[in-house]
């Protein structure tokens, strides 16, 4: 037998679910054919997640990061600013940019773009209580 289902009552103590959003609004750079085919081929080179060797440890590389995010003006496309991470290291380097946008020394490449000077700085993140 059919039945009309009844409204549920909210609660006052229940405060409204508000929907996830982004401070910057990614998308549009991620889904462009250059960054997949750049993504593509940089995993397909270095499979594994960088941080995780220099930890004489060895997990799959599922994301692609900037070591200098490109709202910081890091370089988009120069490969070093990029490395190959595990979701769980790029998730804490992530967590600690959201503080400090620009964790490690950098210095410009030709197009005026941020890249790191030394790669092996993006350690100091992992060592200090992280990772």
């Amino acid at each position: 037998m059919p039945y009309i289902p009844r409204k549920q009552k909210k609660r006052a103590y229940q405060p409204p679910k508000r929907k996830f959003q982004r401070r910057h609004d990614d998308s549009k750079f991620y889904a462009t054919p250059r960054w997949r085919k750049t993504r593509k081929v940089y995993l397909n080179r270095h499979p594994f997640c960088q941080i995780c060797l220099w930890q004489n440890k060895v997990s799959e590389a599922k994301a692609l990061d900037h070591l200098i995010r490109v709202q910081s003006g890091g370089a988009k496309f120069d490969i070093r600013n990029l490395m190959g991470m595990c979701e769980r290291h790029h998730n804490i380097k992530s967590g600690k940019e959201t503080h400090n946008p620009i964790l490690i020394d950098y210095t410009r490449n030709d197009d005026g773009d941020m890249i790191p000077k030394n790669r092996e700085d993006i350690m100091k993140i992992y060592e200090k209580g992280g990772g």
